[in-house]
This record gives C-alpha cells, structure tokens and sequence, in this order.
C-alpha cells in the first residue's frame, strides 16, 4: 500500500472502475425510467436494452470486487492473483462489449424520435461516462500488468 492507503497497482484501476459504475447506476436508473413510462414500446428493444444494461451493470460489480479481492491477497499466492487479474480483464470487456450494445439502442432510440428531446443529452452524457472511465480502469491495468497476463484475460471471451 502506498502512503495515500491506494494499492500502488490496483488502486487506480479500482478508482476508474469505482467512477464508471456510478454513471453506470445513473444510465440504468434512466433506462428503468424509461420502460416505466412507456417509452419503450417494443418488446424486443426493451428487452435488449435491460440485457445490455443488466449485463454492464453485473460486469462492473463483480470486476469491483475482483479489484477489492486483489488488495488482500496474501503474498506468494501467485496463481489466485493471476486467475483473478485474467477474470477481471475478461469482466472488462465483456462490460466494454454490454456498453456498446446498449449505446447503440440508445442511439437508434433517439434517431427513431422514441425518446423525447429532453432525454437525449443525459442518455449521451452518462453513457460516454460509463464507457471513459470504464476504458480509463482497463488502460490503468493493461500498464501495471504483465502483457501475457492481460491477453490472456482478453482471450476468454
């Protein structure tokens, strides 16, 4: 641990991930407010959307607690931190990949005209949030890790 009480590898990346879920809860209280509404009408983008939503979310809960799982790592239990770096890697971009997925609903609701004027910026705003500092958290990692290590977390999707 560092001076500060940050873990000196995982302590950015935590605080990256830690930003990204919060804009992540404030998208998928919009996105619940929006089928509370009425807004989504169609069965199958509704769905789709709450599986994206619902996916990103769950995907950055578990890598939180991967990272927290890292700072109490007993020393010498190098495979355990391994397994868990690669799962949290993995739970990175699986996240990147339900963000994607959900901003092109978003996107395609807003060009249909489906989600009124006043929607349009908070949906954009707290969408590009989750996606920077989501990517922030996985930059942070792939510098403090071994590069093996990192693709091989990469390689389980």
């Amino acid at each position: 641990m560092s001076e500060t009480g940050t873990h000196p590898v995982w302590g950015a990346s935590l605080k990256a991930l830690r930003r990204s879920l919060y804009a992540q809860q404030v998208f998928s209280s919009m996105v619940r407010e929006w089928d509370e509404k009425g807004l989504l009408t169609d069965d199958s983008i509704r769905a789709s959307l709450h599986r994206a939503t619902d996916a990103a979310s769950s995907c950055r809960v578990a890598a939180l607690g991967h990272c927290i799982r890292l700072h109490f790592l007993r020393s010498g239990g190098e495979q355990e931190e391994e397994r868990v770096i690669s799962d949290l890697v993995a739970l990175l971009y699986e996240a990147r990949r339900a963000d994607v997925e959900g901003g092109d609903i978003v996107e395609a609701l807003i060009r249909s005209g489906r989600l009124p004027t006043e929607w349009k910026r908070p949906a954009r705003t707290w969408h590009k949030q989750r996606c920077e500092w989501l990517k922030a958290s996985a930059a942070t990692l792939k510098r403090r890790v071994a590069p093996e290590l990192y693709a091989r977390g990469k390689a389980k999707l």
